[in-house]
């Protein structure tokens, strides 16, 4: 619902979030002896980590419990919509732009922050 947030967008808020910071490399989460760095499968030769794949289906489960329309949101939400679905699927798959994003706190933390505003505009404002 628009302008509220469900139960399942509040609950899997902070599992996006974590996901996305283990992926980016500025958390080392670990459960049942599975780190989210580790590799979940490959394509070609490009690893695809555990993280990844659950913050991109966190973002897809936001998206259509929200039947998520984002021509209705404001434009810098919007490109943070954009902008998260970009993030999501290139920043794990290119490795010069994982290296990159990796190689400073700051560049890590934009990604987050980044991804944290375009799950908002999809599970709060959409």
């Amino acid at each position: 619902m628009k302008g509220e947030f469900d139960v399942e967008d509040a609950v899997l808020a902070p599992v996006f979030a974590i996901a996305t910071a283990a992926t980016v490399g500025i958390a080392n989460v670990s459960l049942f002896g599975a780190s989210l760095q580790d590799t979940l499968f490959t394509i070609g030769q490009e690893a695809i980590p555990v993280g990844s794949a659950i913050a991109i289906g966190v973002f897809a489960i936001a998206y259509v419990t929200n039947d998520a329309n984002i021509s209705r949101l404001d434009d810098e939400y919007t490109y943070a919509v954009m902008g998260t679905v970009a993030l999501l699927l290139l920043v794990p798959t290119i490795p010069s732009l994982l290296d990159f994003v990796k190689s400073s706190d700051f560049f890590a933390l934009t990604v987050v922050g980044v991804q944290a505003a375009g799950y908002a505009g999809v599970s709060y404002l959409a």
